[in-house]
This record gives C-alpha cells, structure tokens and sequence, in this order.
C-alpha cells in the first residue's frame, strides 16, 4: 500500500507543471502517506511550510520516505524476530 501510494504521488507530483498552480491532486496520497509513516513524518505534519524551500526530490523524500522508513524498519523487526523464533526451535504462534 506504501509503495502504490508513493508511486502515485511521485507520478502526480513529476506530471503537474508548476506554472499550473497548486497541485491539489496531490492531497490524495499525501495524508494516508504521512499518516502511515507517522512516528518518523511528525515535524512535516507539525510544520508542513518548513519544507517549502526544498527542491522537488528532497520534497517527495520528505513527503513518503517516513512511511517507507516505517514498513522498511517494522520488515526488518519482523524478520529478526521470526529468525530468533526459528533458532530456538520452538513452537511459532499463528
């Protein structure tokens, strides 16, 4: 979900010419990407305009990289934890 999200938002956000205006499109992924990056995407949240200055790429990096930042790091907890359950030999809860 993470990943098509990005996806879309890149593509929304490299298809708008800034001489258009306000890319208003990209209000429908941003929020669910914030949201689900949320422990890492809090200062764009608090202070959404402090990041006005970037460019375009480091931008988008703010915008999703916490969210992928986020299931990056719970993927990495879940496949640590499985590999410890699986070296202790023991019963796996399903």
């Amino acid at each position: 979900m993470v990943l098509g999200l990005a996806a879309l938002f890149v593509v929304a956000s490299l298809t708008v010419d800034p001489a258009d205006g306000v890319p208003i499109g990209l209000g429908i992924p941003a929020p669910p990407l914030l949201l689900l990056g949320l422990t890492w995407s809090h200062p764009a949240i608090e202070d959404p305009y402090q990041f006005d200055g970037l460019s375009t790429v480091p931008w988008l990096a703010v915008t999703f990289g916490p969210a992928v930042l986020d299931v990056v790091l719970h993927g990495a907890v879940m496949v640590s934890v499985g590999a410890l359950r699986g070296r202790r030999g023991g019963p796996r809860p399903r």
